[in-house]
Parts: C-alpha cells; structure tokens; sequence
C-alpha cells in the first residue's frame, strides 16, 4: 500500500488521507484560512495501518495481568448433568414467610 499522509492543528487530532505531505499542507492551510484564531504549525503524519491481531493480543494481556494482580480473575465452571426432581408438597398447604401468602390475585384477597 502506498504511503498516505494526514494533517494536524495540535499534534493530536490528524485529518485526512492523502498521497503526499504536500497535498495533505496545502489542505491543511486551506481549512485554516478565515478561522478566528489560525494555527502557527501545520503537523504532517504518515498514516500507519495498524495490526487489530496484535492490538487485540496487548488488550486481551494488559486485561488479564490487571485481573490477576488483584485477585478479581473470574471463576467460571460449568454444570452438567443436571436433574430434576419434583417436590411433593402437601395439598392445603401454603409457604408463607410472615403468616400472609406470598402470592395472591390482583384486587382479590383470599383467606386460607
């Protein structure tokens, strides 16, 4: 891929793609005509593609190292074999945690 070159008012903040430093200065220029407070220096940068793969691997370990060193890595496992196995309640009889019914109808209160 051929070089691409973007432009800055502050060395933070780049704008554009274009094929040489001096398309991207003459732009640069251009956008800064007429502003209330035009900047002093016009900063030229080569674009650079960067490696997701790579970037992704650096997160994925700085995320990692951080969890370890305090002790907050997650503890996951997983359950299998599960069974299920109905519970045979008495008929009339309702659990209650405060002598009321946990769950009545809406607008009806029904004494048991």
């Amino acid at each position: 891929m051929a070089n691409r070159y973007a432009y800055s008012y502050d060395r933070e903040d780049f704008t554009g793609s274009f094929t040489t430093p001096e398309e991207a200065f003459k732009t640069a220029v251009e956008h800064s005509q007429g502003v209330s407070s035009p900047p002093t220096t016009i900063y030229i940068g080569q674009i650079q593609d960067a490696d997701p793969q790579a970037t992704d691997q650096a997160l994925a370990a700085a995320i990692m190292g951080w969890l370890s060193k305090h002790n907050l890595m997650p503890h996951f496992c997983k359950v299998a074999a599960v069974r299920e196995y109905p519970v045979n309640i008495p008929v009339g009889r309702v659990a209650t945690a405060n002598g009321q019914r946990e769950v009545s109808d809406l607008g009806t209160e029904i004494q048991c």
